[in-house]
């Protein structure tokens, strides 16, 4: 099972909450990177402050497609 697959089994079981949602579209949106950066304040700025989306959801959504976040290993 590849890290789509993955996370979409994981997002079908939470696509009724909007969070899940919009992480959805988070992920989606930089499916092609291998790392993203995640600021270390409360939202993930340019997308999260826009979407009142807190970041450790943000996180939850990255970790679970299978990529990494910037600077952690």
């Amino acid at each position: 099972m590849n890290s789509q697959e993955l996370f979409e089994k994981w997002y079908s079981g939470r696509r009724l909450n909007m969070t899940y949602s919009a992480a959805l579209e988070v992920w989606e949106a930089s499916r092609a990177s291998i790392e993203i950066e995640l600021p270390t304040g409360g939202y993930y700025c340019g997308y999260g402050c826009e979407h009142m989306m807190e970041s450790r959801d943000v996180r939850e959504a990255i970790t679970e497609a299978g990529l990494k976040i910037k600077g952690e290993s």
